[in-house]
């Protein structure tokens, strides 16, 4: 659905507040009044996709409700007793009708649409989340989080947050923002902090593969960078002073390699596992001919780089050995 018709739908629902980024609209929630405490969202943290190829998705971060647009519709109408026809036809237009089907299958667009790419807005870059998105989950950091051998000041450095979860079961997750090189917001990661699988999440379809966590702490001039594998490993080693970032999975892509290949000097550490070692050999690949890369052997006994103490990280990094 375009960002033009989903303002429209916003309309209709009564949102007192509307803000359209480039993949979400964030407005206040349309069910506030019935499953927000006090009947009211203040902060508004509900967002809608902007996706002209796709039927749109919502979801609110305060009462926890997502799902499609007719569910959405549906339930407002039901709850508030208005007249909901206008907006069922709205997204019928946008989401079924004759012109959204072509427009998706030949991705021509005639004055009424509004084309995918380039963005719509001179200089506005299609990549960036809204920094809204990550503001809801943040003044909060789980226990899990300092259990796991982080920091109250690492915790604030990296802006970490906490999501409660929503439905029925509940899962809580430890949120985790993704910046570019430049500090941009791309993307939010959440890990789940009671066992709950799948055990990450990406929020609003945010694609691990095109980034490295954590290169906007990497001091500017620095030549050399050290790859692990999960997030918490780069927070860890991040707090040894060491200029680190994560691949967010095992497997990495051929764009994580590229973004490491800017570097003179990469050091690859990832877990010491199957799935770590069969990353390592990935990397190691990709790299050897466009860089001058490491092979980092972690302690004997240790299987993830977090839990490595400053000295032992230190003396991976001392002792790896370049693959020629």
């Amino acid at each position: 659905m375009r960002a033009e018709a989903i303002v429209k739908l916003a309309e209709l629902l009564g949102c007192a507040k509307v803000r359209a980024g480039r993949r979400s609209v964030v407005v206040t929630c349309p069910l506030a009044p019935w499953t927000h405490e006090g009947g009211q969202d203040r902060h508004p943290g509900c967002s809608i996709i902007i996706d002209p190829d796709r039927k749109s998705g919502w979801r609110c971060h305060g009462c926890g409700h997502h799902g499609n647009l007719n569910w959405l519709v549906t339930k407002w109408g039901t709850l508030s007793r208005k007249d909901v026809e206008a907006a069922f036809q709205l997204i019928e237009r946008e989401e079924d009708g004759a012109e959204a089907v072509k427009a998706r299958l030949d991705r021509t667009f005639d004055e009424k649409w509004t084309p995918v790419e380039p963005p719509t807005e001179p200089g506005e870059d299609p990549e960036i989340f809204p920094e809204a998105e990550a503001e809801q989950f943040g003044g909060r950091v789980p226990r899990y989080a300092l259990d796991r051998g982080l920091s109250l000041e690492t915790c604030k450095a990296w802006e970490l947050g906490y999501d409660e979860g929503f439905g029925g079961k509940p899962t809580p997750r430890l949120v985790f923002p993704v910046r570019r090189r430049d500090g941009a917001l791309v993307g939010l990661v959440g890990r789940a902090t009671n066992g709950a699988r799948p055990k990450y999440y990406n929020y609003w379809h945010f694609r691990k593969s095109r980034h490295l966590y954590g290169l906007d702490k990497v001091p500017a001039d620095s030549d050399t960078l050290i790859l692990v594998e999960g997030m918490i490993d780069t927070l860890v080693w991040w707090s040894y002073g060491l200029p680190v970032a994560g691949t967010m999975g095992a497997i990495p892509s051929k764009e994580q390699a590229r973004l490491a290949s800017e570097y003179r000097r990469v050091y690859v550490a990832l877990d010491a596992d199957a799935a770590g070692r069969e990353g390592t050999e990935a990397l190691l690949a990709m790299l050897q001919d466009r860089v001058a890369v490491y092979r980092c052997d972690l302690p004997e006994g240790k299987v993830d780089p977090k839990d490595c103490n400053a000295n032992e990280a230190q003396a991976v990094v001392a002792s790896a050995r370049r693959v020629l």
